[in-house]
């Protein structure tokens, strides 16, 4: 039985203007549980404002955004949404005209009724690059378990 090492992917800037996600499990057994469960944590950094919470979202979840986010760079027209089943995390990428990208969203401390920290950021082409380069790589570890 292998182990899990931890994996991160990210929407951003390296050090600013970041939002990162940090993928601690494997996914859950989808048969038994329901759902592809991955335990993870998500932590946002937007202007002076910073924020961090535990939350669980699914394989489903990843594989969905990763689809709309390389339409998104191939097209540079339209939008990608990444939102967890539970609400607790949703954001959108969305282009426009100019072909420049900017991301709204928010996260909550708790799925519900959480505080919920809304945060904006913008970004240029070679940084959605990067976060589907290492979304793949994220996707293969989630596989490799």
């Amino acid at each position: 039985m292998t182990t899990f090492e931890p994996c991160l992917w990210s929407i951003g800037h390296s050090e600013r203007e970041r939002l990162q996600i940090v993928l601690l499990s494997k996914p859950a057994d989808l048969v038994r549980e329901g759902l592809d469960w991955v335990s993870a944590e998500a932590s946002i950094q937007a202007g002076g404002f910073r924020g961090h919470s535990p939350l669980y979202l699914t394989r489903g979840d990843l594989d969905t955004f990763l689809a709309e986010a390389e339409r998104l760079y191939a097209e540079l027209s339209g939008s990608a949404t990444f939102r967890t089943i539970e609400e607790q995390l949703e954001f959108t990428v969305q282009a426009n005209a100019l072909g420049q990208l900017t991301t709204h969203g928010y996260l909550m401390d708790s799925a519900g009724t959480g505080n919920k920290l809304a945060f904006h950021l913008a970004l240029d082409q070679s940084l959605l690059k990067r976060t589907i380069s290492v979304l793949r790589s994220a996707l293969k570890a989630l596989s490799n378990t």
